[in-house]
């Protein structure tokens, strides 16, 4: 129910299920001040790869019964975060469970997974066929996301309001091409960023720079990605 500060300026290797590079939890009971506390997390260079099955670069749950949810502040100000593969929710290169995030990416540095989901701030969704819907978004919390980098993938947020900054250096490569059992990418899927709303939320996405279809080998170029209606 604290106040987690996590630096990191080497490497970090993962592989195995479930094993995140770095990963930050809150648990027990709220206390006094009913807050789960604040997550603050900063990679300065260096990269940090987590290979396996359901495992993010960088994760938080900032989720303790009976408090709000807390507040993850990631910041890759270089080197590179890179998720593992499964279940898009569970291996982003940075995944949010639960409460607000603001995430910035600084130029020089990138973000993807081998499941080429960037960034997850939706926390557990219900399992369904075909592609995520904004209704399954299990985290209210509020989504910043600031890029002066490069991210590669697409991009699950919660069911709060959710703001996309790419700024003036920033590279958003929107690509579905993941890896179905770990290693090569051998899987072609269509481009679906899913920013999910509830109420009154809003999605909004500042470009300042360059969001793009990038083409995978041996595929034709990808003609469009689908973003939520309620989008501006």
């Amino acid at each position: 129910n604290g106040v987690y500060n996590i630096t990191s300026s080497g490497n970090i290797n993962t592989s195995g299920s479930d094993a995140h590079g770095i990963y930050v939890t809150a648990g027990g009971e709220s206390n006094s001040d009913n807050n789960s506390g604040t997550a603050n997390i900063t990679v300065n260079s260096g990269n940090i790869a987590a290979t396996g099955q359901d495992s993010a670069g960088i994760k938080t749950d900032l989720s303790v019964y009976g408090a709000a949810a807390g507040t993850s502040m990631v910041r890759v100000n270089g080197g590179s975060v890179q998720g593992g593969w499964g279940s898009g929710f569970r291996s982003a290169g940075i995944q949010v469970y639960r409460g607000n995030s603001d995430i910035a990416i600084a130029s020089g540095a990138s973000v993807g997974s081998l499941s080429d989901v960037v960034i997850d701030t939706a926390g557990e969704r219900k399992a369904r066929e075909g592609a995520p819907q904004p209704s399954d978004a299990n985290n209210s919390g509020n989504t910043t996301i600031t890029n002066s980098g490069t991210m590669t993938g697409t991009i699950y947020s919660g069911s709060g309001n959710t703001t996309i900054n790419n700024q003036t250096s920033g590279i958003w490569n929107l690509r579905s091409w993941s890896s179905s059992a770990g290693g090569a990418r051998d899987t072609v899927g269509d481009i679906n960023v899913v920013l999910g709303t509830q109420g009154s939320a809003s999605n909004t996405i500042n470009n300042n720079f360059m969001i793009k279809l990038t083409q995978t080998p041996g595929h034709n170029a990808p003609k469009h990605a689908t973003f939520p209606a309620h989008t501006t």
